[in-house]
């Protein structure tokens, strides 16, 4: 407003409130005040607390704590008066940054400008906005915003109608499904050639990564190089909406992820360490299922229900580190122990060179994305099924040739996982139960004689209780018992312990070994480290059924 128009506006303020009697009664006089307190609300706050102090509490023999509690009416209104002003402002414009939604098969660079590029029935659009059915209007994020190499929408466009020129669908797929073997096996060497095989479905499966529930981390774990950097990048380059992070500060991480849905590459020394020290631990452990939400108080003013903020994080996941990680968040990756190589590898891996490869990919989602995907059997039980069968159904979509080979490695990722789980606490649980079998009487092995067998060897501030003995056969899935002599004790079965053995790698045969843990009537020595947290004397499970 001009000088003059305000003087205009806080003349008629005080005309009006001369125009209510003094000796109004008090209960009276706030819905008299009312229409004045709400132009008060409008204008400036050093200005209404003027009329305030000075006008209204003079005229009406205002008490402080009165006139206190027109002020805090007047600022909780002028709250509102914002909130509805910034309200009508959406409304008009009614445009707000978008990088996900329906339809959109990606951000593109058009003419020097982001645009969005969208598939519907009548094909391919790009559009610098796009309408939704409930009249919202999306606009790209701006070009900065963007932390990766913004594709050409010509050069998908291009790629996207060779898969209706001359070739069938599935022989452009089975040529980018090679092109991409190549370019791998030109930046790093891999324990085998089914591995360039694995590489390769993850980077086709990032471009429907909204068509699964579960992507597996690729988690390159090995002594400082042997080209774990250079191969996550080689990947990660090529990925959808590809990003390298070498922090793990949380709010950039959750937003890039919230926001984008983007595949990130952690190349970061002492991962689990530093994740533990920033508090993004929660975000690691639930990249790899969609649905997981992780939360974080941002208005803590606003009180229970309105304070926390609940973000999505899944997303395609690399990892590259030299130290071992969490157990847990081991079990929904796929660990890779880079081999030591004599090669040379010439080619500098850049975003800029993944370029074309990226915008052949960008073709291929925008032919399959929202068409069904092949129904197969997962290629494994458990969590390692899981978090492979993505890969396994691209890999029947893309390369069928490549099913028995991909199994093969597989096959490999299961004895593994096997051979790891053998070397465990429950694992040692396990052998303690099946050498005490000669101890069951009338179908029930006694908790102490398990917890006796298992402390042979161990410090006295190492020793286990039956407590915590007894809670760990529990979660095994051993049923409760008690002895003749009303003991705590398992239900012995023989189908359980089958099992069990099959699962934890353990040899079938029940009958005692030389190297067996020790009833009363056999002796044995048991690392007295294994299992134990050396700075409190806990014990650690160090696998569950996450494997």
């Amino acid at each position: 407003m001009q000088d003059n128009e305000l003087i205009k506006e806080a003349d008629g303020i005080k005309n009006e409130i001369e125009q209510i009697p003094k000796g109004t009664d008090k209960t009276e006089l706030f819905e008299k005040l009312k229409p004045i307190l709400d132009k008060l609300a409008k204008i400036d706050e050093p200005q209404s607390d003027s009329f305030l102090n000075h006008v209204i509490k003079k005229r009406f023999d205002l008490k402080g704590k009165e006139t206190e509690s027109y002020r805090k009416w007047v600022k909780e209104h002028r709250k509102l008066e914002k909130k509805s002003f910034a309200h009508i402002h959406r409304s008009q414009s009614n445009e707000i940054p978008k990088a996900i939604f329906d339809g959109l098969v990606d951000l593109v660079d058009y003419e020097g400008k982001v645009a969005f590029l969208t598939r519907s029935e009548k094909g391919l659009n790009v559009e610098f906005k796009s309408v939704r059915e409930d009249g919202q209007i999306y606009r790209p994020p701006k070009r900065e915003q963007i932390p990766w190499e913004l594709p050409r929408v010509e050069e998908i466009i291009r790629y996207y109608n060779a898969y209706s020129e001359g070739m069938s669908r599935n022989e452009v797929d089975a040529m980018l499904y090679d092109d991409l073997i190549d370019y791998h096996k030109g930046i790093s060497e891999l324990p085998s050639d089914e591995y360039y095989d694995l590489l390769t479905a993850w980077d086709f499966h990032t471009y429907l990564i909204e068509q699964f529930q579960f992507t597996p981390m690729m988690y390159f774990f090995a002594a400082p190089i042997r080209g774990k950097s250079r191969t996550g990048k080689g990947m990660i380059y090529v990925a959808n909406r590809g990003i390298v992070v070498e922090s793990l500060r949380d709010a950039f991480i959750v937003r890039i992820a919230h926001n984008y849905g983007a595949s990130i590459f952690f190349d970061v020394k002492e991962l689990w360490r530093k994740a533990e020290k920033y508090g993004s631990e929660d975000i690691l452990l639930h990249r790899y299922e969609k649905g997981a939400k992780v939360p974080r108080v941002l208005y803590p003013e606003k009180g229970p229900f309105e304070d926390t903020v609940y973000f999505s994080t899944f997303g395609p996941t690399i990892i590259g580190t030299n130290k071992q990680a969490d157990f847990i968040f081991e079990s929904r990756s796929v660990i890779i122990n880079m081999p030591d190589t004599k090669k040379h590898f010439e080619n500098i891996v850049t975003e800029e060179s993944a370029l074309p490869l990226r915008e052949r990919l960008l073709a291929f989602r925008a032919i399959h994305m929202g068409q069904p995907l092949p129904t197969v059997a997962r290629p494994a039980f458990s969590r390692l099924g899981d978090i492979l069968n993505p890969l396994f159904e691209i890999i029947h979509l893309v390369r069928p040739e490549r099913i028995e080979a991909f199994q093969t490695l597989v096959e490999e990722f299961k004895l593994e996982r096997k051979i790891t789980k053998s070397e465990g606490f429950e694992a040692q649980i396990l052998k303690a139960i099946k050498d005490l079998r000669d101890d069951v009487e009338n179908g029930k092995l006694s908790n102490k004689l398990i917890t006796d067998a298992l402390n042979i060897g161990r410090l006295d501030g190492k020793k286990l209780t039956p407590r915590y003995v007894s809670g760990q056969l529990a979660a095994l899935g051993f049923k409760k018992g008690t002895t003749k002599t009303g003991a705590s004790a398992i239900l012995w079965d023989d189908d359980q312990i089958a099992f069990f053995s099959d699962e934890y790698g353990l040899e079938q045969s029940s009958e005692p070994s030389e190297s067996s843990v020790p009833s009363k009537k056999r002796t044995k020595i048991i690392d007295s480290t294994d299992g134990i947290d050396d700075t409190d004397g806990s014990e650690k499970s160090l696998f569950d059924d996450y494997l």
